[in-house]
């Protein structure tokens, strides 16, 4: 078990332990959800846009990406203004 103290302004260290057996480095963004029935904290490393891009190109008709997708979306839209 790991242990960490809340500061007064609402900060905290994971713990080097931790830290190394979630994998997490410097700059790793992190999401946290509160479970009311447990009463408890969950924390998890936030997935990059590369990771999202990689995980919904399975849904996605062959021969597009997500990101590609994005952006020709957004020059689409560009363009018309």
């Amino acid at each position: 078990m790991y242990a960490a103290t809340l500061t007064s302004k609402g900060q905290i260290v994971v713990p080097a332990g931790l830290r190394a057996k979630a994998g997490l480095k410097a700059g790793d963004r992190l999401e946290f959800e509160y479970d009311k029935g447990t009463k408890a904290l969950v924390m998890r490393r936030a997935e990059t846009i590369d990771e999202v891009s990689k995980r919904l190109s399975g849904y996605l008709r062959p021969g597009t990406t997500p990101l590609g997708d994005a952006a020709e979306f957004y020059a689409r839209r560009k363009a018309r203004a």
